[in-house]
C-alpha cells in the first residue's frame, strides 16, 4: 500500500512539474512576443522619424518659404516612398528651380549630400526593422515558439503594414518582371 502511495505522489509531483513547465514556457514565449512586436513598432515609428527628421532636414537645408514647404515636402516624401525611383533627388532640385528660387549652386550641392545622407539613414532604420520582423516571423513559424506564441494571441500587430519594406517602382517593376532594366543617367 505504502509504495501506491508513493507511486502517485510521484506522479503528482511530475505533473505538478509538468504543468508549472508548460506554464513557465507559455510564459517566457508570451513575453518574448510582447518584446518582440514592441521592438517593431519601435523600429517603424522610427523609420517614420527618420524620414520626417530627413525631410524637415532637407526644407532647412533649402530655407524654402512656407509657401512653398508643403509642395517641397510631398516630393521628398514622394521621392522616398519610391514615387520618382533613382531620379528622387533630381525631382527635389527641379522643384526648386520651377519655383524659381535662387539658391547659390553649394545649396544644389548641400541638397544633394543631405539627400544622400538621409537615403542611408533611412536605409538603415528599415533594414534593422526588416531584421527584427525577420527574428518575429522566424519564432512564429518554429514549432515550439510558434505554438506558445500563437496560443497567447500572436501576432497582434499588422505584421504586413509594419514589416513591409518602402521601395521604389522601378525595384517593383524589377521584381515583378524578374527583369531589370539599365538606370538611364542622362535621362533629364
Amino acid at each position: 500500500m505504502k509504495k501506491m502511495y508513493i507511486a502517485i505522489g510521484a506522479i503528482v509531483v511530475g505533473l505538478v512539474i509538468l504543468i508549472i513547465s508548460i506554464f513557465t514556457m507559455y510564459v517566457n514565449y508570451s513575453n518574448a512576443g510582447n518584446r518582440s512586436e514592441k521592438q517593431i513598432e519601435k523600429l517603424y515609428n522610427n523609420s517614420q522619424s527618420v524620414l520626417s527628421n530627413y525631410t524637415m532636414t532637407i526644407v532647412e537645408t533649402t530655407k524654402v518659404s512656407t509657401k512653398y514647404r508643403k509642395d517641397l515636402e510631398d516630393i521628398i516624401k514622394a521621392t522616398m516612398s519610391g514615387r520618382y525611383g533613382e531620379d528622387g533627388i533630381e525631382s527635389v532640385v527641379t522643384f526648386l528651380q520651377e519655383q524659381n528660387l535662387q539658391l547659390d549652386s553649394k545649396m544644389y550641392t548641400n541638397i544633394q549630400n543631405t539627400m544622400i545622407a538621409g537615403r542611408k539613414d533611412f536605409l538603415n532604420s528599415q533594414n534593422l526593422l526588416m531584421d527584427a520582423c525577420a527574428s518575429y516571423k522566424t519564432s512564429l513559424d518554429n514549432v515550439v515558439s510558434g505554438m506558445f506564441l500563437h496560443f497567447a494571441g500572436y501576432p497582434k500587430t499588422n505584421l504586413q503594414e509594419k514589416c513591409t519594406p518602402i521601395t521604389d517602382e522601378r525595384t517593383d517593376a524589377s521584381f515583378k518582371s524578374k527583369k531589370q532594366k539599365a538606370i538611364d543617367v542622362t535621362a533629364e
